[in-house]
């Protein structure tokens, strides 16, 4: 006899009967297995068709590989902003319950499939993944592409016009953060009126201006 592996016991099918007795028969992993039956009176009655006058004798069973599949459709994962929480993607499902927990949410992080979910800013693609065992077949949903954006950082409001002192003139910038950019150009001291302070980020790479890109901005202002 033959059966699907669903993580419970199978056994070859056989009962006890007046004759004989089944023992060593139940097991839950894919493969070939065997139950023993043992005969209670082995002076009066033989096996037909087994060679040997032993009191006991096998019979063969056969777990086959289940087939795990997802029923969920198409997953799904809406973005978000570098610095914030991530989102979760839609919730897969499979039409095993036993395979429920093996299921797993991988990103594609610089060409590889990862449970770890990325934080920086970029493209990437998420997809539900049950992998394969002994027991089961895996399966994988579709791949989803979603974008964790750039911060946006405020461009600061600044000082543009100074009086020439004939000492160096810093310009001045409003609720300056250093921990999100530097700046430059930003002290002179005769008079001219196209100087520029620029302003370049540290981490070009997950941040950018507000309404704008991750360049470095430059802030003119005069000394007249």
């Amino acid at each position: 006899p033959s059966s699907v592996y669903d993580s419970t016991t199978k056994t070859s099918g056989l009962t006890n009967t007046d004759y004989y007795t089944v023992t060593t028969d139940g097991a839950t992993e894919v493969g070939e297995h065997k139950a023993v039956l043992t005969l209670k009176d082995p002076d009066n009655y033989a096996w037909d068709n087994v060679s040997n006058a032993s009191a006991t004798t096998e019979v063969e069973y056969e777990i086959t590989k289940a087939e795990v599949s997802f029923t969920s459709g198409n997953i799904s994962i809406e973005g978000w902003t570098y610095g914030d929480s991530a989102n979760a993607p839609t919730t897969a499902t499979v039409d095993k319950t036993y395979a429920a927990s093996a299921i797993q949410y991988q990103y594609l992080v610089d060409g590889a499939w990862t449970t770890t979910v990325p934080t920086a800013a970029g493209t990437y693609k998420v997809r539900a993944h049950v992998e394969g065992t002994s027991n089961y077949t895996g399966d994988t949903t579709n791949e989803y592409e979603f974008i964790i954006s750039k911060k946006e950082v405020e461009i600061p409001s600044y000082t543009n016009t100074y009086v020439y002192t004939g000492e160096a003139i810093e310009f001045i910038v409003q609720d300056f953060d250093d921990d999100l950019y530097t700046i430059s150009g930003h002290e002179q001291i005769n008079v001219n009126n196209a100087y520029k302070a620029t302003l370049t980020l540290k981490d070009s790479n997950n941040h950018k201006w507000k309404d704008g890109d991750s360049n470095p901005v430059e802030l003119s202002y005069s000394i007249t």
